[in-house]
């Protein structure tokens, strides 16, 4: 369970403490290239196959009403 005045406490020691900027960036990195890749590009790919074929299908709609029209 998470105890603020504990935390207080070991934020308190750790002033001053370069490793903890490392560490802290390291994390937000490791974070943001993994919700990239697990969450983010997924969604793009299934995004852009999705307009795609939306314009797709308007272009070979148009394409059977010319042929259409044609005959």
């Amino acid at each position: 369970m998470f105890n603020f005045q504990k935390f207080k406490s070991w934020q308190s020691r750790q002033r001053g403490n370069p490793n903890l900027l490392i560490i802290s960036a390291l994390m937000f990195t490791v974070t943001f290239i993994l919700g990239h890749k697990i969450f983010y590009q997924p969604w793009s790919r299934k995004k852009m196959l999705k307009e795609s074929e939306e314009i797709a299908n308007r272009i070979y709609e148009e394409e059977l009403r010319e042929q259409l029209n044609a005959s």
